[in-house]
């Protein structure tokens, strides 16, 4: 049963009405109703461009958002039909994505933020084109990203790529650790231990021990971004989080061209959580 702090929590879920992002939707609504959040689905509209050589032209920016609204009010009924019981609401906005994701994370209005990935060939293109991996790991509210092929979705098995070289910091572990909890997922912290690394001695011996201690896994792999891979297939895992932290080994991985080659080769939603 979902407590009241958990029922006080957002979860935000972009839309364009692609069916990446309609995908992303479900996913967000059901990881909505696993841990009693409320869902809000959000679109941004655009207003359209006007030249100055093309004359007198009268444009209803009232109107364009009362239209705008009223789609994402068949959404939601939509949405609601499938998901019964789910507390959603809708809203839209003509600033950009990013800004309005940032504003709402800064005031705490929302706590986790949901994104389709569109996938042709082997171009991966996030909603609208773009702007996922600008808000991906940067702003202070996590960023989960759901592949247009990941259709049976599941809330069971997180898996958390975290470094245990670095200095291990509470907070930073108990931010997945809390996200698996408020959506009765399991948690696995794993370190992906890459054939470039080095040991050295009894400092490795140390940083062992503070890894046992914490319950980390080791898990060899020539790199990054395929140990996680690997680490998912074989461990069955819903869902991968990643850790962004400036000036760390993570924070390299974590660019936006590792950002894109994890999201894009993932069988499952991928997030990411600045720390």
């Amino acid at each position: 049963m979902a407590t009241q702090q958990q029922k006080s929590k957002r979860i935000l879920v972009g839309v364009d009405y692609t069916k990446s992002s309609l995908n992303a939707v479900d996913y967000a609504a059901g990881l909505a109703k696993q841990s009693g959040a409320t869902l809000i689905l959000f679109h941004v509209y655009e207003f359209p461009v006007v030249h100055t050589n093309a004359g007198l032209y009268m444009v209803d920016y009232k109107a364009i958002k009362r239209d705008d609204l009223a789609r994402l009010e068949q959404l939601k009924k939509k949405t609601l039909d499938k998901h019964p019981g789910l507390q959603l609401e809708i809203g839209n906005s003509n600033m950009s994505f990013k800004a309005y994701v940032e504003e709402l994370a800064a005031k705490k209005k929302i706590h986790v933020v949901v994104l389709g990935l569109e996938t042709k060939g082997k171009i991966s293109k996030f909603i609208w084109g773009t702007t996922g991996v600008d808000i991906a790991g940067k702003i202070d509210c996590p960023v989960v990203i759901v592949p247009e092929s990941y259709t049976k979705h599941k809330y069971e098995k997180v898996m958390a790529a975290v470094d245990y070289k670095q200095d291990l910091k509470r907070v930073v572990i108990r931010k997945a650790e809390q996200f698996a909890k408020d959506n009765q997922m399991k948690c696995n912290l794993v370190h992906i231990q890459t054939e470039d690394e080095l040991d050295f001695g009894i400092e490795a011996g140390e940083r062992r021990k503070e890894a046992a201690k914490w319950n980390i896994e080791l898990f060899k792999a020539k790199g990054f971004s395929e140990g996680v891979k690997k680490y998912v297939s074989q461990n069955k895992s819903d869902l991968v989080v990643l850790f962004s932290r400036k000036h760390s080994l993570v924070y390299r991985l974590f660019n936006e061209t590792n950002t894109k080659t994890i999201a894009f080769n993932s069988n499952v939603p991928v997030m990411a959580v600045h720390a």
